[in-house]
């Protein structure tokens, strides 16, 4: 393909991009509720200075909550970390709350539940342009070492804190998730729609990231699974393998920097790209649209790389 009708082809997948993304927001304005986009979308520029505390909550029976859940129909979470041995929720707004109960939280076997399950109601249309901003902080103690599983319509999700679970279940349809600290758990799941993902250190003995449109970024990566993007590129930095790891993306480039003393057998295909290695890899077998490759001696573990339209960098 020469350059023109490359050049081509890239404007119609990012034209079909465009309309896609166009759905997506659609479909969010009348199945999430117009307060959904009130406080992210239509107040990204707005300052937190006027935040203020509305409500906290504190629990302290840490021993018996197996399980913390949220289910947020829009708000921005923030997980730290608590010096106590307790959880503790603080809710902040730039709005003084009508409803007192818009977020709350109560233990029911053994699962704390974190949520604006009192308010459903709220989800209309007309709620757009009220102006409210909501940001839920949680405090969770380092002694934590159970599931959480986190539920966002639309909000951002941070993580100031470094965290060892059991399981990490993470569901959100718009915004983004940053992982400024180091996240080990058994088990990481992430299903994003529409929002970046980054990460500086994922550790789990499985991972998979499904994320529909957005980039993902993950500086420090030790575990097996799957990570894929619909549409965005991928960067990760694979610091060790616990077993197969496969990436893919349909639109996007994908970056993997991988830990030289590892051994490994690699596998790369791309419809429209390039690949590209830094590696010396043995027993090669390649094509215009495949690389097979083994670096090291004796590997047992495979990593899969795979792009449609897109380039595929290795240590590049």
């Amino acid at each position: 393909m020469n350059d023109k009708n490359w050049i081509k082809f890239r404007m119609i997948a990012w034209s079909i991009v465009a309309i896609l993304l166009a759905v997506v927001l659609a479909i969010g304005i009348k199945g999430w509720g117009g307060s959904t986009f009130s406080g992210n979308i239509f107040t990204r520029g707005f300052t937190l200075s006027n935040m203020k505390v509305v409500k906290e909550l504190k629990f302290d029976d840490i021993d018996d909550i197996k399980n913390i859940k949220t289910d947020f129909n829009t708000s921005n979470l923030v997980i730290t970390e608590n010096d106590e041995e307790n959880i503790k929720v603080i809710v902040k707004s730039n709005k003084k709350l009508k409803n007192k109960k818009y977020i709350n939280a109560e233990v029911r076997s053994q699962t704390l539940n974190i949520g604006d399950f009192n308010n459903k109601s709220s989800r209309n249309i007309f709620g757009i342009f009220n102006g409210y901003y909501l940001e839920v902080e949680m405090k969770i103690p380092k002694s934590y070492k159970e599931n959480i599983t986190i539920n966002n319509r639309v909000g951002d999700i941070t993580f100031n804190s470094d965290l060892n679970l059991n399981k990490l279940d993470i569901n959100i349809k718009t915004g983004d998730i940053d992982g400024n600290q180091k996240i080990n758990s058994k088990k990481i799941t992430i299903d994003s729609k529409v929002g970046d993902v980054d990460f500086n250190s994922l550790e789990g003995k499985e991972i998979v990231i499904d994320c529909k449109t957005g980039d993902i970024d993950i500086l420090k990566f030790s575990g097996k699974g799957n990570i894929e993007s619909k549409v965005g590129d991928i960067s990760c930095d694979i610091e060790d393998l616990k077993g197969d790891f496969s990436i893919k993306s349909k639109v996007g480039d994908i970056d993997l920097y991988i830990n030289r003393d590892l051994s490994f057998n690699f596998e790369g295909n791309k419809s429209f790209g390039e690949i590209d290695t830094g590696l010396k890899f043995s027993n090669v077998s390649q094509s215009s649209d495949y690389f097979l490759g083994q670096y090291g001696d004796n590997p047992i573990s495979q990593i899969t790389a795979n792009v449609k339209t897109g380039d595929i960098s290795i240590n590049d």
